[in-house]
């Protein structure tokens, strides 16, 4: 590990820490030299590490995956393993910066990375790691958790609606269509009639009927009784930036500027929800583009804009972050996979992103996305139980490793076209165990 590598990842692990940083140098174990990303094993290759016996009630089974590279020899005991550039690979996407230098970006679909192990993104495993770390200091130096200045932080799993559509418009009726046809021919092939035929008659029936899109009072309504408050991720681009068929296709259909959306943006505001960009389909690299969509949503709501997130996960770690930080953000939540929920970092922590042509954090802060109402619902087909035991068992890890991370479900899905309303109503009940009441 070189200097500026360590010092950033005790930087990033430092909430799950606390005071016991300044100590970390009183630990002993290999120091590892992480090879070039050129050198980079892709796919990545993996060690389960078993704790302690001390340790092992911090982390389900009480084993920890880390990257083989991490470790020095053969064996899986963890005093072979340089924790630090465990967590240093899995913070900075490590492998998947290697794999997006020869293949180009996956655009947040893990389908893409053929044969990885879906270990790497199942557990946040940094928090588990940093938790180690944190007892192995309080034994190392004989004190108590309680003499500690630094509590466990309050985990903290954060609402967040992407707003894709406020009318039911062509392009959705397409392309929500087309998706279910889709599924419905991938269930065929997989002997699956019934659920094919089902998937079929959902697509026709969508591409036909009609419907309100129009959602927002019944989120207002149910996190005012809840007394919580999320984040709403608006468009900002306009008809007029609509230049092909594509962007026509692949962006919202709607215009932040229309009196009836910036009554209500302002509406929100004066209520403490937050309110967020969602940047165009085409923007994920275009410093200049995503600061005119901003702008064009301040303008309109009269209000400052600091977190994001990329429209469809649209995003590139060489690329994405920098054009951000250009156009003035502070906070991105789009690190997250579109057809899987995970934890693509392998952590739930609020981090400042790595700069590999830098060799330092930078300036805006990332925010994981584990969670998203499609994985749930277009990517499975889970029985309403089994939705509300998957929102539990994600929020669940994210909880016990004293983690922060945001789950998303789209304002619209709670429509009778989607009747996707049981699993945002578990889901909301469910990040609201950890929030503090919101007073106006």
């Amino acid at each position: 590990m070189t200097p500026e590598q360590k010092r950033y990842t005790l930087a990033q692990i430092s909430p799950l820490l606390g005071d016991l940083t300044s100590n970390f140098d009183a630990l002993e174990f290999p120091d590892v030299k992480l090879p070039d990303l050129q050198n980079e094993v892709i796919p990545p290759t993996f060690k389960m590490v078993k704790l302690p016996d001390w340790a092992a009630g911090l982390c389900p089974n009480g084993e920890v995956l880390v990257p083989t590279c991490s470790t020095k020899g053969f064996a899986n005991h963890y005093s072979s393993v340089d924790w630090i550039a465990a967590c240093f690979w899995f913070l900075t996407a490590r492998a998947e910066r290697a794999y997006e230098e020869q293949n180009g970006s996956v655009h947040s679909y893990a389908f893409r990375l053929r044969g990885w192990d879906p270990r790497h993104w199942d557990r946040p495993w940094v928090n588990y790691i940093a938790l180690f770390l944190r007892h192995s200091l309080l034994k190392k130096l004989e004190i108590t958790e309680q003499s500690l200045n630094y509590p466990l932080p309050k985990p903290e799993i954060i609402m967040t609606h992407d707003v894709d559509a406020v009318e039911k418009t062509i392009p959705i009726r397409l392309k929500q269509a087309a998706f279910l046809g889709f599924n419905s021919i991938l269930l065929m092939r997989k002997g699956q009639f019934f659920l094919a035929l089902k998937k079929a008659i959902e697509s026709l029936h969508f591409l036909v009927s009609k419907d309100n899109y129009w959602c927002f009072p019944a989120h207002i309504a149910a996190e005012d009784e809840l007394g919580t408050r999320s984040v709403f991720n608006f468009y900002g681009g306009s008809a007029a930036n609509i230049t092909s068929c594509q962007k026509w296709l692949m962006d919202p259909g709607y215009d932040v500027a229309h009196p009836k959306i910036t009554k209500l943006i302002k509406e929100l505001v004066s209520k403490n929800w937050e309110i967020g960009l969602h940047q165009s389909y085409f923007s994920w690299e275009n410093a200049d583009q995503m600061r005119a969509e901003k702008e064009h949503l301040e303008r309109a709501g009269g209000l400052r804009v600091r977190t994001c997130r990329q429209h469809w996960l649209r995003f590139a770690f060489n690329k994405t972050w920098l054009a951000q930080e250009k156009a003035g953000f502070e906070l991105d939540m789009t690190i997250g996979f579109n057809d899987r929920p995970g934890f693509r970092l392998g952590s739930a922590l609020e981090i400042s992103p790595w700069n590999q042509k830098t060799k330092k954090a930078m300036k805006i802060r990332i925010i994981p996305m584990i969670l998203m109402d499609s994985h749930l619902h277009d990517y499975q087909n889970l029985s309403e139980q089994r939705q509300k035991e998957e929102i539990q068992n994600w929020c669940q890890l994210i909880r016990r490793s004293y983690g922060k991370a945001s789950i998303i479900w789209h304002q619209r899905t709670i429509s009778k076209d989607y009747g996707w309303k049981v699993s945002w109503n578990a889901a909301l009940k469910e990040v609201s165990c950890d929030r503090q009441p919101v007073s106006e």
